[in-house]
C-alpha cells in the first residue's frame, strides 16, 4: 500500500449556553462552527492534490437539543504521499477553515495536536530485494503491488518516521484469501486466523534472515545506505 504522511489535530469550538427555544439569541452555538468546519473542508477538497486525504469525526456536539451547545469538537486526520504539501499547504489550509468556522458563529477555537505527525515511507529497494529473495526461499507467496495508478489512498504509520532517518524496510502480509475492509471485525478475526499466523510466521523468518545477512555482509549495508542517501538528496532537491 501507499504510505502517507499523516497528523492530527483536535479542533474545539467554545461558545456560549442559552436556552434553544426561550432565548435561543443570547448563545453561541458552537456545534455550528464544527458544522462550518466540515462544510469548508468539503469545499476545499476539490483545490488539493488527489492524493491528500482528510477525515474526522464530531467528538463533542452538545448535551440536549434544547440547550444551545457552548462546547463542541472534532478530531481530524490530515494525509498526504508528500509530507512536506502536508505541512506546508493542507495543515495551515484547514487551520484556516476552522478560524473561519469560528469566526461566523462568534465562538472561540482552540486547536491541540490529537496524532503525532507520521512521515510518508522513504522506499529503499535494496533491502526490499533483499527480503523478497528470502521470503521466496521460506515458500511465501509474492504478489505484485497493484500500479500505482489503482491504489488511491493508503494508510499512515510510525515507521515512516523510522524510514526517513535510517535504511528499513517493512512487510505487509495476507491475513485473508478475499478482499476485507480495514480496521473492521472481519479484519481482527482474520488476524487471528491460520492464514494470518502463518504469514505473520513466515515474515518474521524472513526478517531475521534479512537481518543476518546484513550483519554478515556489510557491503549490502552501504548499498542500502547509498540509495538511501540518494533519494534523500533527491526530495530535498526537489523541495528547493
Amino acid at each position: 500500500n501507499v504510505s502517507l504522511a499523516m497528523v492530527g489535530y483536535r479542533y474545539m469550538f467554545h461558545g456560549k449556553a442559552a436556552h434553544a427555544a426561550g432565548k435561543p439569541e443570547a448563545g453561541i452555538n458552537a456545534l455550528n462552527s464544527v458544522i462550518h468546519l466540515f462544510s469548508g473542508i468539503d469545499a476545499m477538497r476539490q483545490h488539493l492534490k488527489d492524493d491528500v486525504r482528510i477525515h474526522g469525526i464530531i467528538s463533542d456536539g452538545g448535551g440536549a437539543p434544547n440547550v444551545v451547545p457552548e462546547f463542541a469538537a472534532a478530531n481530524f486526520m490530515l494525509r498526504s504521499k508528500d509530507s512536506e504539501y502536508l505541512r506546508k499547504t493542507v495543515v495551515p489550509r484547514v487551520l484556516g477553515v476552522a478560524e473561519g468556522a469560528a469566526e461566523m458563529t462568534g465562538s472561540r477555537l482552540e486547536v491541540e495536536e490529537h496524532y503525532p505527525f507520521y512521515e510518508n515511507v522513504r522506499p529503499n529497494v535494496t533491502l526490499t530485494e533483499l527480503t523478497r529473495a528470502h521470503a521466496k526461499q521460506l515458500g511465501m507467496r509474492l504478489d505484485e503491488p497493484e500500479p500505482a495508478s489503482q491504489r488511491g489512498g493508503g494508510g499512515s504509520t510510525d515507521f515512516g518516521n523510522v524510514s526517513q532517518i535510517i535504511p528499513s524496510f517493512a512487510m505487509s502480509f495476507a491475513i485473508s484469501k478475499e478482499p476485507i475492509p480495514g480496521h473492521s471485525k472481519l479484519w481482527a478475526a482474520a488476524a487471528r486466523s491460520e492464514l494470518g499466523e502463518r504469514n505473520a510466521l513466515l515474515c518474521a523468518k524472513a526478517l531475521s534472515a534479512t537481518a543476518c545477512e546484513l550483519l554478515e555482509r556489510p557491503e549490502l549495508v552501504a548499498g542500502a545506505t547509498r540509495e538511501f542517501e540518494a533519494r534523500g538528496e533527491a526530495i530535498a532537491n526537489a523541495s528547493d
